[in-house]
């Protein structure tokens, strides 16, 4: 996996080893443009940071054309997904399930806008 240096002030060390699970999620968060992040920068995702830490781990990994294109959620997070738009269908999401179908979204288009940038590479190779 990649490792990101930051340089903060020393007096925000203790909050930062505090936080340390949730700056990779903001990072990929900032990443994919979410403006959640920017009103609120250290508020906890409604996500695991395991599925921002996949992601993270997956781009360091200098990923070939072919393994973007191929790239997808996990089986339990297309099940979730599902489960929500069907509660989302039937009217019945809390404001947290809404919020996390939310952020599942622009996840979405993240990978979306990945894969469609790396198509002219993928579309050379073949």
């Amino acid at each position: 996996m990649a490792q990101l240096t930051l340089e903060i002030p020393d007096e925000f060390l203790p909050n930062a080893e505090q936080l340390q699970g949730e700056l990779s999620a903001l990072v990929v968060q900032r990443l994919a443009g979410s403006d959640s992040a920017a009103d609120n920068p250290l508020s906890p995702s409604v996500l695991p940071a395991s599925l921002y830490r996949q992601i993270l781990e997956f781009l360091a990994g200098n990923p070939t054309p072919e393994e973007i294109m191929a790239f997808k959620a996990p089986d339990e997070i297309q099940s979730r997904v599902r489960a929500l738009l069907d509660r989302n269908k039937a009217g019945a999401l809390t404001p947290d399930e809404n919020a996390e179908l939310d952020e599942y979204e622009n996840i979405d288009h993240f990978i979306m806008m990945l894969k469609a940038g790396n198509l002219q590479a993928f579309s050379a190779a073949a």
